[in-house]
Formats: C-alpha cells, structure tokens, sequence
C-alpha cells in the first residue's frame, strides 16, 4: 500500500521495518523460517512529539536521529526498509465491489474515496489493492488515503537517514494481510482491538472470511487518558504513564484512577459494543473472543474490565506462540504485542 518505491519483491531477510506512531518509533528485523518467525533484532525509542502534529524540517531531522540512533543500536547492517504508520494517521476503508477492469476499478473507488475522506483528493496519496475474490464475481478491495504532507513528510525523514523505503502501510494493511496469510489463529469469529495512542481500531476477523469482515476506527487511545488525568489530577504525562501502567483500575495502589479513566473506558466499550452488536444484525456473527494489542498493556487490567462489561474472554493476541524463542523474545515478552505492526510491516 502507497508504495514509495515500486520494487516490493526482497526477501523479508534483505530488509528490516520501521513503524513511527505517535509515541513510539519501533525497528525489527526478522527471518521466516517454515510457520515461525525469528526476530532476529527489535527496538524502539519514543517518536518525535510533534512529529505528524506539526511537519516541520526541524521535526524531519529530529525524528531521522530517532530513526537512527535505534538502527545503531541494534546494529542491523540491510539498509532498505518497510515502514508502517498508524491507522489514525491515514484513511482506510474494506469495500466489496463488482469484479472489474483495472482502470474501471480505479475510477470507482475514486468516487467512493471522494465521498468518504474529509480531505480534498488533490491533497491525498491513494493507493488501493485487491484483498481477495469474493463469491458472485465480487472483490473485497482495500483503499488507504494519506494527506501528501504527511507524505512527504516521511518520505523526507526516511532521505534524511540515508535508508531506502522500499513501502509504506498503515496498520490495518500490514495487520490484515498478517492475520490472513502468516498468523491465522483464529478459531472463531474475534475482534482485534489495535489499542493505539490517539486512535484506537478494531477489527473482525472470521475464519471463514478471507480478511478483515469488518473495521471501525474511533479517537480513543491512550493519550486519551493521558490528557485526562493531566486534567482531573494535574499528572505529568510520565508519571501519568507510570501509574496508569502500574496501578491502572486497581483499587489498592498509591493514588485511585478509577474515577476518572472509567468514563472514558466505559465510551470505549460502549463502541466495541456497538461493533459486536452490528457485526451480529449486519452478518449473523456472534463473537466470541477478542484479542488486544499494541499499548494494551498500558493500563493495567484493561482486559479485565472489558471482558467483565461484554462477557467475552479478553486476552493479548498470542504473538509468542508464533515466534522461535530466543532472548529477544525474552526481553520484550511482556509487552511483545505492542511490535504486532512493526513484525507485520516486515512480512510482504
């Protein structure tokens, strides 16, 4: 998706990935061996604040040494890269449509692309795949919008390091086609709730379906509760982040957050309510795990409450039980799913 070059045909051991979110850069690099994954090297360092707030040269360099000082560290010597960018940065829409010829196809999703971007389409990359064939000479087809700025903004950064971008994907791309060809774990129909910092996504996953049956992006994620308890209880973000980590919705630590992180996870399951609830009328689906990922371990015993309000068993996508276990593995093992779209973007 929005390729920035179109070579996209190296072997996953001849590059490494990059994903940039809000908060977070994450590098990886792997080896597919068979039905596991090998990581062979993973990293991250907090993103440049401003980063896609505020565009700017200064932000471009700043985030380039970010970029760097990880790969440094790491000492990855593969100099091409796929990079990843979150859902809430980009516009991405799943659309069934009649199985057409190419250039008919691309005006099609033109016209819904204009009607459902809030943006102007001379200001917006487009780029669109074909998922997979449907019965009845249907196609599921996946369109991803980004505003050219931000673009360009990446594409400047990326020129800065030195790399070469091989590709550019949102999460949703990287994370559909991971689920659909490399980690298909589900047994029954789940949602996938990608947990991010300003946005959160959720995804419907059944095995029956090819892909992703359904996607719903709401503007709730982590910073949400940041801002909010900045707000109620005069918290820095760090020890905010600390303690939402630490304490979360447990009653017996050293300051009481419930009172004000419950609201707004109480709008956050109100939403994936609605999604279950839509996914049941809208398909006859009834789902029967969901599985969280990214910064859901951020807040100590989110799964908890969600699967106490919706009785449906809440766990962290089971990632280790596809990857070789090394110390890399070790490392990171309580926080591995918080790499979900960093491994994913690495696998083409």
């Amino acid at each position: 998706m929005l390729p920035i070059s179109a070579n996209l045909n190296y072997m996953a051991h001849k590059v490494f990935s990059l994903a940039i979110n809000e908060y977070q850069t994450r590098l990886a690099h792997l080896e597919k061996k068979k039905d596991k994954i090998e990581l062979l090297s993973l990293g991250y360092d907090n993103t440049v604040p401003t980063f896609f707030s505020n565009p700017t040269d200064q932000s471009i360099q700043q985030q380039a040494q970010v970029i760097m000082q990880i790969y440094k560290q790491l000492n990855i010597k593969e100099t091409k890269v796929q990079i990843v960018i979150p859902d809430s940065v980009s516009f991405s829409h799943l659309i069934v449509m009649p199985k057409l010829k190419e250039d008919e196809l691309a005006k099609a999703i033109k016209l819904q692309v204009d009607e459902i971007i809030p943006l102007p389409i001379s200001e917006t990359n487009i780029d669109f795949e074909i998922v997979t064939e449907l019965p009845d000479n249907k196609i599921l087809v996946l369109f991803v919008a980004l505003e050219k700025k931000i673009a360009d903004h990446i594409a400047k950064t990326i020129e800065f390091t030195k790399l070469e971008p091989i590709s550019l994907e949102n999460d949703l791309s990287v994370l559909g086609r991971f689920f659909a060809e490399v980690f298909p774990f589900m047994k029954d129909p789940s949602i996938v709730i990608n947990f991010g910092f300003n946005a959160t996504s959720f995804y419907v996953l059944n095995p029956t379906f090819p892909y992703f049956q359904n996607t719903k992006l709401i503007k709730i994620g982590l910073s949400t509760f940041l801002k909010d308890l900045k707000m109620n209880m005069n918290m820095e973000p760090l020890k905010s982040i600390e303690a939402l980590k630490s304490i979360g919705f447990s009653t017996n630590g050293s300051v009481n957050l419930t009172p004000v992180i419950s609201p707004i996870t109480t709008e956050f399951i109100n939403e994936l309510s609605a999604l279950i609830k839509f996914t049941k009328e809208k398909s006859n689906i009834s789902i029967k795990h969901i599985y969280t990922m990214n910064y859901d371990t951020s807040i100590a015993h989110l799964s908890t409450v969600i699967q106490n309000s919706l009785s449906i068993p809440t766990v962290p996508v089971p990632l280790e039980s596809i990857l070789v276990p090394n110390p890399i593995v070790q490392t990171f093992k309580n926080n591995l799913t918080a790499f979900l779209p960093v491994i994913a973007g690495h696998l083409r």
